[in-house]
């Protein structure tokens, strides 16, 4: 099975060249398995962000599909700080080989390079490849490699703090270098390594490749044309078929890390809110085990319990487990809690399990307030396992003092009343997990006025209680746990169990 990263992972970097910054970003799924490297190589006056976003849009689309790319600018282009009329082919060529050399040493497992080249953008990378034994892959957007018969008039040179330039007539001075040089970078006159994977992507319409185009062609270098299209692609219809066709590639040529019937990895879920999920992605299965956690817990669970649930059934299912806004490494503050948000984001988490399997088969097991929201939404999961439900008396239980309070510390809890970890172990929790956490106090009232006994009545689903009078039907279980945690390792294992017996469709008894 191929890994797919659904979600894009972006960073920001910087290199250093001429004591200023080279900036980029890096698109990956930091699969450190995948030794590949893909690096956008701009054209004279190109931009990495320019503004139709075309060098974002493909990075984000080959990023999706498994694959690591780099966009950055030359130096005194885009972001960049410096002159940019100081750059000629041989530094152009330099700062390309900086930002690789770099970008590897800073990533280790990242090993072999692709270019992607637009314009005269190609001389540059072949020029740096010649150079290195790590340059797996070429592909030529329009790129120039050879003597056009058609370019654009250039403007007579003229000094500008003494160096010859000239006025590109697209708000940049250039330097007059790059005409005197352009000659000692035609890609006739370097020498290719055959063992180089090569494509071409050219227009028909474009008038200033017509010859690189030409060349491509008599070297028998894969290619593929777009109709009608110009040198820079300004056209939505081009730049899709450009991105297809580089995507394309990279699948058909570029061997990304097979891992079995199984990936594992976490990511944030962009939604209204940035959410940390956990996915074991079962290629053969459709059936998902959902974690959904309490309060003062994260997606691990009470004491680890969820990961140790995880641990025994990987290989058998799809599993999720998430964290809630203020949780674990989602963002979001406590103080915004409420089941409205916390509820949203289970939404979102099981949209997107629907959306990537749409045949997902949803089992979920909840602790602490986690029973609550899952009996509030059973109609998105084909069955459910409930752990330890119980009523929660916080707000009766409070003085007119803290209920007037808009925000609540839950350390004010525990300074004040002796029942606080009782209660705070219902939602979720013990002491060192549950103290010094801010909660609305209208949040506190709606978890106090859920009725949980109504709720187990109405329940045709497993559950395991710890109190006696919780037992309405056969698919209940009372075990003897105070807390409702599970703490005891040799009352977790037996807990472990009988799940496992449940969800392999044993008889429960």
């Amino acid at each position: 099975m191929i890994v797919k990263n659904e979600q894009i992972s972006e960073i920001n970097l910087a290199f250093t060249y001429k004591n200023e910054q080279l900036n980029a970003v890096l698109h990956s799924s930091f699969n450190l398995q995948n030794p590949y490297l893909t690096i956008i190589v701009p054209g004279v006056l190109g931009d990495r962000g320019d503004s139709r976003a075309m060098f974002t849009r493909i990075a984000r689309k080959l990023c999706i599909e498994g694959f690591s790319v780099l966009r950055f600018d030359f130096y005194g282009g885009g972001s960049n700080l410096g002159d940019y009329c100081e750059n000629d082919f041989a530094l152009f060529a330099e700062q390309l080989n900086t930002v690789t050399e770099q970008v590897l040493s800073s990533f280790g497992y990242m090993k072999k390079i692709i270019f992607i080249c637009f314009s005269e953008g190609l001389k540059f990378a072949f020029h740096v490849a010649e150079q290195r034994d790590d340059v797996v892959g070429l592909i030529s957007c329009n790129g120039l490699c050879v003597e056009e018969s058609i370019v654009d008039k250039i403007n007579r040179p003229r000094i500008r703090n003494e160096r010859l330039v000239y006025d590109s007539d697209l708000g940049t001075w250039i330097s007059w270098s790059l005409v005197e040089q352009y000659k000692d970078y035609f890609v006739d006159a370097k020498t290719l390594e055959e063992d180089t994977k090569y494509f071409g992507i050219y227009s028909t319409a474009d008038i200033y490749s017509q010859n690189s185009k030409e060349f491509w062609i008599s070297r028998n270098w894969p290619y593929t044309l777009i109709d009608d299209a110009d040198h820079l692609y300004t056209k939505e219809l081009w730049v899709r078929e450009l991105i297809d066709s580089i995507v394309k590639w990279h699948q058909e040529h570029i061997e990304l890390p097979r891992l079995g019937t199984d990936t594992e990895k976490e990511f944030f879920l962009q939604g209204k809110r940035k959410t940390c999920i956990k996915l074991i992605e079962h290629e053969n299965e459709s059936r998902c085990i959902l974690f959904i956690h309490g309060l003062f817990q994260n997606k691990s669970g009470p004491g680890f319990l969820f990961t140790q649930i995880m641990q025994q059934i990987k290989g058998k299912y799809n599993i999720c487990m998430f964290d809630f806004p203020a949780s674990g490494d989602s963002d979001g503050s406590s103080e915004e809690l409420n089941f409205e948000s916390m509820q949203e984001v289970l939404v979102e988490v099981v949209s997107y399990l629907k959306k990537i399997k749409p045949d997902v088969r949803i089992t979920a097991i909840a602790s602490g307030t986690g029973n609550i929201l899952l009996s509030k939404n059973k109609e998105l999961f084909e069955s459910v396992i409930l752990l330890f439900p119980e009523q929660c008396d916080i707000w009766g239980r409070l003085d007119e003092n803290m209920r007037e309070k808009e925000v609540i510390d839950t350390s004010d809890f525990y300074d004040t009343y002796e029942w606080a970890e009782e209660q705070c172990c219902v939602m979720g929790n013990i002491r060192n997990r549950s103290k010094g956490i801010t909660l609305q106090s209208s949040f506190i009232r709606q978890i106090s006025e859920f009725n949980v006994i109504q709720m187990l009545h109405e329940y045709d689903g497993y559950a395991f209680v710890n109190r006696k009078e919780y037992v309405f039907t056969e698919k209940s279980e009372y075990i003897d746990d105070r807390q409702g945690l599970v703490m005891s390792a040799r009352k977790r294992d037996k807990l472990i169990g009988k799940i496992i017996s449940i969800l392999e469709g044993d008889k429960y008894d």
